[in-house]
């Protein structure tokens, strides 16, 4: 209990993903708020991250320099698809992983405003539940979890249908070389996918908790127009208001961070997924005269799912803003109130 106060509190189901991508080196911040060991442990993930660069960037050097051994050199076309596809993957990864040293404060700062909104939950339910209350963290976030699991799955089962069926011959051994060597880079990407689709469900929760408070506030301000409410009421309603915009603030200010860490690799995410789908499809169409290459083409597969789970989150997190707007509009003092109506009216341009 006492090492859980000296680090920023997050669900356990949250943290262990966290580790994970500590593991592949994509989360550099340090949760501890001691300012000693915060600077140690950065230090050991920055260093572990230069690493992995260093392992992606040797095997793209080695790939470049036995071209033979795997990339396609059957025609100058299909040896261009292979080496712009490793050229960008390697870019792809040089851009994630100097992105996550380089903005490890601002992930920090984004988890540090997100325990700052979970104060007042975290105290109540370490009165009500000693122990992690894991389905309910479970239920909160299933929508990252069913995406995560649900991608990564599909794409080993992909993975295993290829190798199984695979034919015997030269050209297979050279394209099983390939995606040996590509691979990493594949999961790379769909990993730093997903950390970005977390940190938005992350930021849709939060909303989504707004949403519901105001909700409430609604619903408490229609009864009390109904009967005789307290003295006081109109400035309980300001001050609930009040209340709530700073809440989403914060969260605004949590989007702030999560562009500062995650802007650039998102586009070189996106745009390796673009270039994998436009050059192996331009390169089955190239050989079409010898038939389609369905287990090549059967890799694709779990690529054509990243984007729309990135936008279907985005979208879900956007229309999270409309409805807290919504809500807002149905709150009612009891009598015509200006400063209510004002500062509502302040809360949906904010």
């Amino acid at each position: 209990e006492h090492c859980l106060t000296m680090s920023i509190q997050v669900p356990s189901v949250l943290r262990f993903h966290i580790r994970f991508f500590q593991v592949i080196g994509c989360f550099d911040a340090s949760l501890s708020t001691q300012p000693t060991q915060q600077r140690i442990v950065e230090q050991r993930l920055v260093v572990w991250t230069f690493l992995l660069l260093l392992i992606f960037s040797m095997t793209t050097v080695n790939t470049i320099l036995c071209p033979d051994a795997f990339l396609f050199t059957g025609n100058r076309f299909g040896y261009f698809n292979d080496m712009l596809k490793v050229c960008i993957a390697q870019i792809t990864v040089f851009i994630i992983y100097t992105e996550t040293v380089l903005g490890r404060y601002a992930l920090r700062n984004f988890w540090q405003l997100y325990a700052l909104l979970n104060q007042k939950a975290e105290k109540a339910e370490k009165l009500t539940t000693p122990k992690p209350h894991w389905p309910l963290q479970l239920c909160t976030y299933r929508r990252f979890l069913c995406i995560f699991y649900g991608i990564t799955i599909f794409d080993i089962i992909i993975e295993i249908l290829f190798h199984a069926m695979r034919p015997a011959g030269e050209d297979t051994m050279i394209v099983m070389r390939f995606w040996l060597m590509f691979t990493p880079y594949v999961y790379m990407a769909h990993w730093r996918n997903m950390q970005i689709i977390l940190h938005i469900d992350v930021i849709r929760h939060e909303l989504e908790k707004l949403r519901n408070d105001i909700a409430l506030l609604a619903e408490y301000t229609r009864f009390a127009r109904r009967v005789v409410p307290f003295v006081g009421f109109e400035s309980f309603v300001r001050q609930k208001l009040a209340e709530k915009q700073l809440v989403f603030q914060h969260i605004y200010e949590m989007l702030y961070f999560f562009q500062r860490a995650f802007s650039v690799s998102t586009m070189a995410v996106l745009l390796m997924i673009y270039v994998r789908v436009v050059v192996d499809t331009y390169f089955m169409f190239f050989n079409d005269a010898v038939g389609w290459r369905f287990l090549e083409n059967l890799l694709m597969l779990p690529a054509y799912l990243e984007i729309p789970s990135l936008l279907l989150t985005s979208q879900k997190c956007m229309n999270e803003v409309k409805f807290i707007a919504f809500e807002l509009h149905n709150i009612r003092s009891s009598v015509d109130n200006s400063l209510i109506s004002i500062q509502i009216q302040n809360f949906s341009l904010q």
